[in-house]
């Protein structure tokens, strides 16, 4: 834990998202304080690929919104990674509605079907909301965005930080960019912050 004091409960929230949840499709539970992500997994984001990136791998974007920049984040030497990571991540303030978004996309052949699972790096700084939606998209060379499906549950960034599993999704054929998407929306924690660090893509063909 890396608050001592006092968590809010937001009970009608959390029914409302577990009515979500059995209505919509998602990956498999949160699992947080994984020990290590696959080796040879692709890690996109602020503190491993610049804003831009690779066109050949993955790439990050803060669609819109004020995004500020912090430590805390991954890093490491590419060891267990096709990346280098240098530790940086962004934040925003949380607010009540959907006012900004950051993103992370990921490069696939799109001739073949995929089975990718997903692990968000929470920084340990400037993170602090309990309840952080992150959402899975497919995008074709057309553009045309297509929701794929999201981990079933909010993410805690106020009490967990480091590597989180967000389980696997299916990415059909045909799909040029896996898209995750993070925004700053919870009516429950406004004031708070939100962080976006690496993402890390272990991605098997199906």
């Amino acid at each position: 834990m890396r608050k001592l004091f006092g968590k809010r409960w937001a009970l009608i929230g959390f029914l409302v998202l577990g009515i979500i949840a059995l209505t919509a499709p998602s990956a498999a539970a949160v699992t947080y304080n994984v020990p290590a992500i696959p080796y040879g997994s692709v890690i996109v984001g602020p503190g491993c690929s610049y804003y831009g990136g690779s066109w050949t791998s993955g790439f990050w974007a803060t669609e819109f919104g004020d995004w500020g920049y912090a430590g805390g984040d991954y890093a490491q030497d590419g060891g267990t990674s096709t990346t280098t990571c240098n530790g940086i991540s962004r934040f925003t303030q949380v607010t009540a509605t959907d006012t900004a978004q950051f993103s992370w996309w990921l490069y696939l052949n799109d001739a073949i079907r995929w089975n990718c699972h997903i692990y968000a790096y929470i920084p340990w700084t400037n993170a602090t909301d309990f309840d952080t939606r992150y959402d899975f998209y497919g995008v074709s060379n057309s553009t045309s965005q297509t929701w794929l499906g999201w981990p079933g549950a909010t993410v805690d960034q106020y009490d967990y930080g480091g590597w989180t599993d967000l389980g696997g999704v299916i990415v059909p054929a045909g799909t040029t960019w896996l898209k995750v998407v993070l925004n700053n929306a919870d009516p429950y924690a406004p004031g708070y912050w939100v962080g976006a660090g690496d993402m890390a893509f272990d991605c098997n063909a199906v």
